[in-house]
């Protein structure tokens, strides 16, 4: 395998595999303990036997975690990181293999009775962990290396122990050898397919956890958080359109053209930026939704997708704190020799139609319809007017007897598109 092969087997996923699979053997090992006390008491085993195994299971636990240790480590270099991974996956096969020549070795006329049951199960219990890799490949090889290996227990017990094996023909015979090998062999192909079934589900996970990350990232650039976990939790937003009645606001800054042709580009994106993150944080704390910006300009509606309770109200008050807000940020730039500057604000309120519009490669989830151009309107109407906001009677009737007060009516008002005059208020001079 080359190094770039390596590079791409070694991802952040089979990593988290092989940890889990880690920790597996981290939890199995003590109760493998548990087991082998309880067996000394009740089986009669031999002193040295029993410690040995204690040995070998303390040794293995130490390694174990010393491999997991390794890897969670992120300054290994790829090959080491490949070692890790296969010492963390063949040991533990290899563990049958050990305890019965341990047994061999200390308690030698216990080798036949556990070849009948402790070892099989071992293997078996082994190869169906490799499933924790996620990987199929490895299950795979997994039960095809623990069947060689019970091969070699096998075939030592009828070199060694020919005569005692002969009887116990049917329990140690060739009918039993192929038994086991066979349940090893279907154990590691179970745990291969399930595996690649956990593996494929984590990936669906994953990719659902990022694109809900993304949209929710997405999301918070444009409107609040409640917002935004409202639209979430209700699973994403309707592609088809659909009619809402909603207050829209328009505001757009004056006279900028002259200003961007005394300043340079960067400036003039640093001067942009510093006035929309205000904006567009007041619109967002009082429920509004920004739509786009248009150059110098920044449309936003409130009422939806979200329904609020007085959404003319909410759009009024977003109004008047985005003027007290300029008049924060001119003292700011008065101070560093920014020109000051001014804006407008149109709100009206009516029916909309909100979805998914545009092509097919690109599309924008915004409002259209009469409503949004006639706030348009009204925004463009301030400069002739003399005042910061002006608004239409739909959102004025809806306000509080203490915020019409802040306004003054402005009659037989033309706008543009528009057949009839129409009677709007617009914001007292204070």
């Amino acid at each position: 395998m080359s190094l770039r092969n390596i590079d791409k087997f070694i991802t952040l996923e089979a990593k988290e595999a092989y940890l889990t699979l880690l920790k597996f053997w981290v939890v199995s090992l003590p109760i493998f303990s548990a087991v082998l006390l309880l067996l000394n008491f009740t089986a009669e085993m031999r002193k040295w036997h029993t410690i040995s195994l204690f040995l070998f299971i303390i040794i293995s636990f130490f390694l174990v975690v010393l491999v997991k240790f390794l890897l969670e480590k992120n300054s290994n270099s790829t090959k080491s990181m490949l070692f890790y991974y296969f010492v963390g996956i063949s040991y533990p096969l290899f563990s049958p293999l050990i305890v019965f020549f341990i047994t061999d070795l200390f308690a030698p006329d216990f080798s036949i009775p556990i070849m009948s049951h402790t070892i099989p199960s071992l293997f078996l219990i082994m190869t169906m962990a490799t499933a924790f890799s996620f990987s199929f490949r490895i299950a795979i090889i997994g039960g095809l290396f623990s069947s060689l290996l019970f091969t070699i227990c096998f075939l030592w017990l009828q070199f060694n122990y020919a005569e005692q094996t002969d009887h116990y023909e049917q329990v140690l015979g060739i009918t039993y050898y192929i038994e086991i090998v066979l349940y090893i062999l279907v154990t590691g192909l179970f745990g291969g397919l399930l595996a690649n079934q956990a593996r494929r589900m984590l990936i669906k996970i994953s990719d659902t956890v990022q694109e809900r990350e993304f949209v929710s990232s997405v999301l918070g650039e444009y409107v609040s958080d409640e917002v935004r976990d409202k639209i979430l939790q209700e699973g994403g937003l309707s592609e088809e359109g659909e009619e809402r009645e909603v207050t829209v606001l328009f505001a757009d800054l004056r006279n900028f053209t002259s200003i961007s042709e005394e300043r340079n580009p960067k400036e003039i994106v640093s001067f942009l930026n510093q006035y929309f993150d205000s904006m567009v944080d007041i619109i967002q704390r009082n429920g509004g939704v920004v739509d786009k910006f248009i150059g110098d300009s920044v449309m936003a509606y409130f009422g939806a997708p979200i329904a609020i309770e007085n959404p003319q109200a909410s759009a009024f008050k977003a109004a008047l704190e985005m003027s007290e807000e300029l008049n924060k940020i001119n003292k700011i730039f008065t101070l560093n020799n920014y020109p000051t500057i001014k804006h407008g604000i149109g709100l009206h309120h009516g029916e909309v139609v909100l979805g998914n519009i545009g092509s097919k490669k690109r599309k924008n989830y915004t409002i259209i319809g009469d409503t949004v151009n006639l706030a348009s309107r009204l925004e463009s109407l301030t400069k002739s007017n003399q005042s910061d906001l002006i608004l239409s009677r739909t959102v004025y009737d809806s306000l509080s007897q203490f915020d019409q007060n802040k306004m003054t009516l402005l009659k037989d008002l033309e706008i543009k598109g528009k057949r009839d005059v129409i009677n709007c208020f617009k914001l007292k001079l204070e």
